[in-house]
């Protein structure tokens, strides 16, 4: 994260893994309020992705470490779309399809899915909120594409 002001880094996120190679990639974020949501991976060669939550301002020092984070399942980094935010749930995609998370963490650092809603056994390509609905495309790698809405709980 820059500084608006001056353009100097305010604070980072390493994502690569524990092993020399293991390069992480991000794939995607959303910002809502004060959080920013990150889909990407630690360590590309495994595929595992994940979601992550990271405070806007910071922490305090150069190099945060997540507020907690959501696992996506294998092969999710790569084909991940970028996250989506609304009301207290942020949307993220997996190959299982699409996955709610509650926007505020549960409390613990790694936390479980609120829901995973099956996508016709395509990965989502991209995700938006608008009118009420999660809208999610899928493709099916054939050069046919299909938009799914969801109707968002009300609250």
């Amino acid at each position: 994260a820059l500084s608006a002001e001056t353009g100097t880094e305010v604070w980072r996120a390493e994502l690569g893994g524990s092993d020399p190679g293991d390069d992480g990639q991000v794939n995607g974020m959303a910002v809502d309020g004060d959080t920013l949501y990150v889909v990407g991976s630690r360590e590309q060669s495994t595929g595992v992705g994940a979601l992550e939550a990271y405070a806007i301002g910071g922490c305090g020092q150069a190099v945060c470490e997540p507020l907690w984070s959501g696992p996506l399942a294998a092969s999710a980094a790569g084909t991940a779309a970028r996250p989506a935010v609304a009301g207290d749930v942020v949307y993220a995609t997996s190959p299982d399809g699409l996955v709610a998370f509650d926007a505020g963490g549960c409390g613990a650092a790694s936390c479980p899915p609120l829901a995973t809603v099956p996508l016709d056994g395509a990965p989502a390509r991209s995700l938006s909120v608008s009118a009420g609905h999660i809208l999610a495309v899928t493709s099916d790698g054939a050069g046919s594409d299909t938009l799914t809405a969801f109707g968002l709980p009300p609250g």
